[in-house]
């Protein structure tokens, strides 16, 4: 199929200045851009008065735990923010390999081949690239977890990730071992830190996970470095930032970040301390003093900003806790315990920030994530509504950050990130306001306000070594 956008004004992704063009992408790439006059296209669009950029990436997404790409195959959150590729599997957990466990969506994704090839019959609003979580490799034998990384490696999946629920309890012999052996096949590593540890439990995490990545690029014999592997972290703030700067150690890490601090949590990550013992045995409800002192605890929580996005119980999801509160008919916090009582699993968004700080985008390594993909907010849109404004930020900058910066960090420089011919057509209407008018993926309109959507994207193979 090809696809011609007139009059465009086009904003490439490079940093340099707008200018106006017509582009030309035939069988999912782009053909041509310039003055293109009488070309025949299946199809046309006049994007006259509004700025053509390439397609936003998202480094950090947990669509697959709180939303499968499967329950949701159309991605409108995304695609209304510009964004066509998403980067899931973060914090240990991916939707493969499963180890014969049967999900809601399929049955045989014992091995990642096996998920790729069943994946690839599937369609998307977006793109979707995938790390393998730690805790799918899990195997009482470390050379079985050593094997299934490998195979998943070989077939397509970013890296590996790991997460940890409540506290950080260092790295061991085998989560090491598996850092170790992607950083020597050049691929990334992934961590989250969770919301609730301390600064030198943060300190201690990210340290470790360098460690084991520089240990896995040097052959341990020639002593020479053989390969070139990066961090990717989420869930940090500027102290974890300022500490990587002053260890010279911020050009080996790619940072999702977000600037309202939204992060994914359990509902266990936010009891005090002292409680969690008894809420994991089940002995904090028979106590009814505990009680009360969770849900005076759980009062210093906005309850505007914590959103519910998933639970075992399908009636209260993707709300604020507000709201769940206003219909159960309870104060937030009383809500909140409830929650915790028959949902000790429930997932929540818990924002910290009222005002957005993208003073870390600043920062050659830090790049933006939407983090949830039903937040309440949509930091995308906004952060070319700075662009749009006239501020120290300007549209060229903007678009550079959240397309070709990212796309080269994940090795992805030369397939798309960049107006250019031979790169994806993935592409971005945006009008002078800053709302997003048509979301090309592949060569296809995969949004529009004004027409029916088609699903063009794929969970891809990761082969750009």
């Amino acid at each position: 199929m090809s696809l011609l956008i007139k009059n465009a004004t086009v904003v490439d992704g490079t940093g340099n200045a707008p200018y106006r063009a017509d582009i030309l992408s035939q069988s999912g790439r782009i053909l041509a851009v310039g003055g293109i006059a009488d070309y025949r296209a299946d199809e046309s669009l006049d994007a006259a008065g509004m700025f053509a950029v390439p397609g936003f990436i998202d480094l950090v997404s947990y669509a697959d735990v709180v939303s499968s790409p499967f329950a949701d195959c159309r991605q409108e959150d995304y695609l209304k923010q510009g964004v066509t590729t998403v980067v899931i599997g973060h914090s240990g957990h991916s939707l493969a390999p499963i180890f014969g466990r049967h999900t809601e969506y399929n049955r045989d994704w014992g091995l990642w081949s096996d998920f790729i090839r069943s994946a690839g019959r599937s369609r998307f609003g977006v793109r979707f690239l995938s790390f393998v979580g730690s805790r799918n490799l899990f195997h009482n034998d470390e050379r079985v977890s050593l094997s299934l990384l490998d195979a998943s490696l070989s077939h397509g999946a970013l890296g590996v990730s790991f997460g940890w629920s409540n506290q950080y309890s260092g790295l061991n012999g085998g989560l090491v071992h598996l850092a170790e052996s992607a950083a020597r096949r050049g691929r990334l590593l992934s961590a989250t830190l969770p919301l609730n540890l301390t600064v030198k439990e943060r300190q201690r995490a990210l340290l470790d996970l360098l460690r084991a990545k520089r240990r896995g690029e040097y052959d341990t014999v020639s002593g020479r470095r053989v390969a070139s592997s990066r961090l990717v972290v989420s869930g940090v703030d500027k102290s974890d930032i300022n500490y990587l700067k002053r260890s010279r150690s911020l050009h080996e890490v790619i940072i999702g970040y977000n600037p309202y601090d939204l992060r994914l949590v359990g509902v266990s990550s936010l009891l005090p301390s002292s409680l969690r013992p008894a809420f994991s045995d089940g002995s904090l409800w028979r106590s009814a003093a505990a009680s009360d002192r969770l849900q005076k605890h759980f009062r210093r929580f906005n309850p505007d900003s914590v959103f519910i996005l998933s639970s075992s119980h399908p009636f209260f999801q993707k709300e604020t806790l507000s709201s769940f509160a206003s219909r159960l008919c309870l104060p937030p916090a009383a809500a909140l315990v409830q929650i915790a009582k028959n949902y000790p699993h429930a997932l929540l968004a818990f924002n910290t920030r009222v005002s957005p700080d993208w003073s870390p985008l600043k920062e050659r390594q830090v790049f933006l994530s939407a983090i949830v993909a039903k937040g309440a907010r949509r930091p995308f849109r906004e952060f070319i509504g700075l662009g749009l404004k006239g501020s120290s930020w300007t549209l060229p900058n903007v678009v550079s950050r959240l397309s070709a910066a990212p796309a080269a960090a994940l090795g992805l420089g030369g397939d798309r990130g960049i107006i250019s011919p031979g790169r994806r057509a993935d592409i971005v209407l945006i009008g002078k306001e800053g709302d997003i008018s048509s979301v090309i993926v592949g060569g296809e309109i995969s949004f529009s306000p004004y027409r029916h959507q088609t699903v063009t994207g794929t969970i891809e193979p990761y082969v750009y070594l």
